[in-house]
């Protein structure tokens, strides 16, 4: 049973500091609720929520006493080589993946730097959000401001993929956002991803797992409520409808509704969520699968910048309820995705996996922006406002896409050779619409000053459209590829050899622009090579290099390219897996969006070089059947080689690229005595000093360095034939103020408590 982790080289850590700034206002926000009376709520509302889930659970038995049906056996289905799977002895720890090759394949021996976050330890964690489960993985920061986008080793990664589906969440605008209440599992493959996933960038690739229809009838209600208002309720139902002659229909539903306020001043959240499904399974080697997936989020201003000076690098900061968004700002967002997948094993040769999926993003905000200091107002004790802007944004984004892979297994006399050829295309169209009011009532915007700030939109009359804001786009990319893995000499020996080609087609038509007009296309083949050793049982030693293209929407002939090595080792045992990863990647012709806080405007420009080099550790230890132990640690060496437009850059950090961070999480299971059932865990989380912000005009300001602790306490019941999963979880127990990512802040203490129904 393995894993594959990560270990960085032994660097000087950064001591943790708190957040501090000689402009840090106390006075308190008319909004901020007082601590001790939001805990004396909450433990009432977990008294009251209990009672409601006994009552449920209880009645939810009776109900199924007085109607019982006898559960259907669960089909065997042959395993495909799409399929993964975990361990029985670490409910944490995944011993295949598919991420990095397209068909399962041992971790251990996987010639790749690869990370698993199981559905065990999510649960655990009581996380809500994929911000929260990728920042466990050693490298990976949030990059997004109102989407689920990331950055690996320093480089941008976009948004996650889903189902090992190659381009379309990356064409979606990078608005999308996911929900946790679908996802099985989340994986990780660090460097170019170009042969399989199409088009991408150097850093790395995530993928979604999504939960599928199972043949055993199985329901799951979760409830959740916990500081800032928050409510959350989310089923899960799935089991056998009928059987087709030697077939079997499946299905599964999930839906999930979100009503939640937050830390800052006029921060809400609504989001309602269904997906529905329907897999046939045939003579158990065909499975066709459809899925429609519907998601509506309302939202306030959650995105808000720290206030900052850039050419002086000034940042200062005010209370924490700061918020430049009002009570009449909105963002909201609609996607709707439908998919058809079909895989079908032939033999213990050959299989076929077919996919087709279209995506609609709708993305609809009023928004009031700022952050940029006016440069009258230094030095820092001179700051007092930001300039605030208002914008309209209205865009609809579709994406149709299809993939088709076809995979091989074949007995050598001194091995197993595994295959997989495939193409996909993916073909989008974006309409794009941004108004801007430089206007509004009051825009010079206190900092400190609460009593004097207006938080007017102004008149609607008064926005006009950005000349580069309205903009009609389409892209087409294709891709063919194809990947050998030969294991050989007793499973000792794993090589990996792939290529791939792209070829892509932009245009990009604003009307408003001198040059309205812009066309593009381009090729690209590149290779992928990786090999790992067992050098004695357990141990692999591994290397790999690979390419990287991406395309550049406002620079659609100069295509994004990268390079990466890097090697590695892995121990791979039941009780204990992890992993050292050194690796040196370089990406050149970077398109960048320049964001001018003074108009409100965001503008494209076309940077040279930059490097990231570095080491990273993740491991697991079991050393009881009732002890985990979880941690990675992540060293970043970047830098910016070259930047025509900006040369005071070169020879800088990366931005949001902390130099060292490290992740802990330990758990506890207590069997037997009073305390049987009940687990506790903590987490301990470290981020080093840091260039806090992707906008390159911002990359004077740097942000402290910061920690913090979490904790959790879970207890497992029977009430009737119900199964009830109990999780407390506290997050920030120390209440750090800190900057998270993006000059945002991170969350103040909370806890949540949640039920987890299973029947």
């Amino acid at each position: 049973m393995s894993a594959v982790f990560h270990v960085a080289l032994a660097k000087p850590l950064w001591p943790a500091a708190k957040l501090s700034s000689p402009l840090h206002q106390t006075t308190p926000c008319p909004m901020k609720a007082n601590p001790l009376n939001d805990t004396i709520k909450f433990l009432a509302l977990g008294r009251k929520f209990s009672s409601a889930v006994v009552i449920l659970v209880f009645q939810l038995q009776s109900s199924a006493q007085t109607s019982p049906a006898p559960a259907e056996p669960e089909e065997v289905i042959l395993l495909s080589p799409f399929e993964v799977e975990a361990t029985q002895v670490n409910s944490y720890l995944a011993t295949n993946s598919a991420v990095g090759t397209r068909i399962a394949v041992p971790l251990e021996s996987l010639p790749l730097t690869a990370s698993v976050v199981t559905s065990d330890f999510i649960q655990d964690r009581g996380w809500t959000s994929l911000n929260d489960v990728v920042r466990q993985v050693p490298g990976i920061r949030r990059n997004g401001n109102n989407s689920d986008e990331f950055t690996i080793r320093g480089f941008r990664a976009g948004s996650a993929r889903r189902n090992y589906f190659s381009d379309a969440p990356a064409f979606a605008g990078e608005r999308g956002r996911n929900e946790m209440a679908e996802i099985e599992r989340i994986e990780v493959v660090k460097g170019p991803t170009s042969v399989l996933f199409g088009f991408g960038n150097p850093g790395g690739v995530i993928n979604i797992l999504t939960k599928k229809p199972l043949a055993k009838q199985q329901t799951v209600l979760t409830l959740e409520g916990g500081d800032f208002d928050l409510f959350r309720a989310t089923i899960d139902a799935t089991g056998p409808l009928a059987k087709l002659g030697e077939g079997q229909l499946l299905y599964r539903v999930i839906g999930a509704y979100l009503d939640s306020g937050g830390f800052r001043d006029f921060e809400a959240y609504e989001q309602k969520f269904l997906n529905a499904q329907l897999q046939l399974n045939y003579k158990k080697r065909t499975m066709v699968r459809a899925e429609v997936r519907l998601q509506d989020l309302d939202e306030h201003e959650a995105f808000i910048l720290m206030p900052f000076e850039p050419n002086t690098g000034t940042l200062a900061l005010p209370e924490r309820t700061y918020n430049t968004g009002g009570p009449d700002t909105y963002a909201k967002q609609k996607q709707i995705t439908t998919y058809l997948e079909a895989t079908h094993v032939f033999n213990e040769h050959f299989s076929l996996r077919a996919a087709a999926v279209r995506d609609e993003h709708y993305y609809n905000a009023l928004r009031r922006v700022g952050a940029q200091i006016p440069p009258a107002q230094v030095p820092l004790s001179n700051a007092t406002t930001v300039v605030v802007t208002g914008n309209i944004n209205d865009d609809k984004r579709q994406i149709d896409s299809l993939q088709l892979d076809f995979t091989g297994s074949f007995k050598l006399p001194f091995g197993t050779l595994k295959t997989v050829v495939g193409a996909s295309n993916a073909e989008a169209k974006a309409r794009v619409s941004s108004l801007v009011n430089t206007n509004l009532p009051q825009r010079n915007f206190p900092i400190f000053n609460i009593a004097a700030r207006n938080y007017s939109v102004g008149n609607l009359a008064d926005y006009f459209p950005a000349a580069n804001g309205v903009s009609n786009e389409k892209r087409s990319d294709r891709v063919y590829y194809a990947l050998a893995i030969l294991t050989a000499f007793d499973e000792r020996l794993t090589l990996l050899a792939g290529a791939g080609r792209g070829e892509t087609k932009t245009f990009l038509n604003q009307p408003l622009m001198a040059n309205p007009i812009s066309r593009g296309e381009f090729e690209l083949s590149k290779p992928q090579f990786g090999a790992s050793f067992r050098i004695v049982p357990h141990v692999f030693l591994f290397a790999n290099t690979s390419d990287s293209g991406v395309a550049n929407s406002r620079f659609p002939d100069t295509p994004e390219e990268g390079k990466n090595y890097e090697f590695g080792i892995k121990v791979a045992q039941d009780r204990f897996s992890g992993s050292v990863t050194y690796f040196d990647t370089t990406r050149r012709n970077i398109q960048v969006g320049r964001f001018d806080g003074l108009t409100g405007l965001t503008f494209f420009e076309l940077s040279g070089e930059e490097s990231s080099k570095g080491a990273e550790v993740e491991f697991q230890f079991l050393p009881t059947d009732q002890f985990q132990l979880l941690g990675s640690y992540a060293y970043l060496d970047t830098e910016v080689i070259s930047d025509l437009e900006r040369p005071a850059r070169v020879g800088t950090e990366l931005p949001d690229a902390p130099r060292n961070s490290y992740r802990f999480w330990g758990k506890y299971t207590f069997k037997g005595g009073p305390f049987d059932r009940l687990w506790i865990g903590a987490g301990y989380m470290f981020t080093d000093r840091m260039r806090g912000n992707r906008n390159p005009v911002t990359f004077r300001v740097l942000v402290d360095s910061w920690s913090r602790w979490d904790a959790s306490l879970g207890y497992s019941m029977e009430i009737g034939r119900a199964n009830v999963d109990w999780v407390l979880t506290m997050e920030n127990l120390t209440d750090e103020d800190y900057i998270d990512y993006f000059l945002v802040r991170g969350r103040p203490f909370n806890a949540k408590l949640s039920a987890r129904i299973r029947f």
